[in-house]
């Protein structure tokens, strides 16, 4: 969960050893980066003939803040040369946009141009979340754009909170997500919605990174909502024993979540896991229940447990994102290479 790439690789090269060892086992990774260092001759000579793919990840701003916002990192010009390289190496390369800074969509264009060029597979986006603690916590470049009160910004945008974040709504997220998709699809580019409740609309099977797309054998885990329905169709139904027959682990409940802002204390005259999922369908442990993700709804039918069951639905999201694809040509161009 952090960049492989510090100044502190340059000195101990712990990042280069471990893709010695990946490349030995042609193990497929990803390589999350803001960093320029992964076109060093010792990276490249490691990387080619890798099962890997380079993702790197740019905020959405304007230019004149960016040296501000994106502190420490290189210049974005860099970056799409190091984009080249790889790409050049015919290393698939991805571009992540997160976050995207409400008011600052119309830098798309210019980050885009930039991925264009240097020839890259896939375009991931992400709006900012605000964080509870963003008034406080935030850079002050960040805050004073945000009007010197992130919070207060984002709920005049009509941002609702979730957990510990505040969430720009999709009325104003959606037209945006839109055009950038169709951008990116328009150009032969893959794309990602990377807001967790747009993530059922990503190109790919393995939520918004493609990665399914561009590694070789790489498996990816579905024990999941999102997963469980990409491999549903419009109309199906989705319940929870369909959840449970994609995989429950078997070490304790505790080996994998011991949060107190995450777990509750659990009842032990049954499966802890068991009790996890299901309070997680019912939306008892956070947000993430299926009908938070786009696309899904709740129906009035429950199943032999009394538990509610969900069914997959054309949104209003997709039924837009389709027709601003069809004036664009892009569903037909689809059409014609399938």
């Amino acid at each position: 969960m952090s960049d492989p790439f510090t100044k502190i690789e340059k000195e101990k090269g712990v990042t280069l050893e471990y893709l010695k060892i990946l490349k030995d086992y042609n193990y497929p990774v990803i390589v999350s980066t803001k960093s320029d260092q992964v076109i060093g001759k010792d990276y490249l000579d490691v990387i080619n003939g890798s099962n890997i793919y380079i993702r790197f990840s740019t905020t959405i701003v304007s230019p004149h803040l960016r040296e501000k916002i994106d502190r420490g990192c290189p210049p974005l010009a860099d970056i799409g040369f190091a984009a080249s390289v790889l790409a050049n190496e015919n290393i698939p390369v991805c571009f992540r946009f997160q976050p995207i800074i409400p008011g600052h969509e119309k830098s798309f264009d210019e980050v885009f141009e930039v991925a264009k060029k240097a020839n890259v597979k896939h375009i991931s986006a992400e709006y900012l979340k605000c964080p509870i603690d963003a008034n406080r916590n935030f850079g002050k470049s960040l805050a004073n754009d945000l009007g010197k009160n992130p919070i207060e910004y984002y709920k005049e945008l009509g941002a609702e909170r979730y957990g510990r974040e505040y969430m720009l709504p999709l009325r104003y997220r959606a037209p945006w997500l839109i055009e950038f998709a169709n951008k990116a699809r328009d150009n032969g580019v893959t794309f990602g919605f990377a807001d967790n409740d747009l993530l059922l609309h990503s190109d790919g099977q393995s939520c918004c990174s493609a990665s399914d797309l561009y590694l070789k054998k790489a498996s990816f885990f579905n024990a999941n909502i999102v997963a469980l329905a990409k491999s549903k169709q419009y109309g199906d139904l989705i319940y929870f024993s369909d959840y449970l027959s994609r995989w429950i682990p078997e070490s304790s409940v505790s080996t994998y979540l011991n949060s107190t802002a995450r777990l509750r204390s659990l009842n032990f005259e049954e499966s802890q896991w068991l009790q996890y999922l299901r309070e997680m369908w019912l939306g008892q442990y956070g947000v993430f229940r299926p009908d938070y993700f786009d696309g899904l709804e709740k129906t009035k039918k429950v199943d032999l447990n009394g538990l509610p069951v969900y069914v997959k639905r054309k949104s209003d999201f997709v039924n837009r994102l389709e027709t601003s694809a069809a004036s664009s040509g892009y569903l037909e161009r689809k059409v014609q290479l399938n």
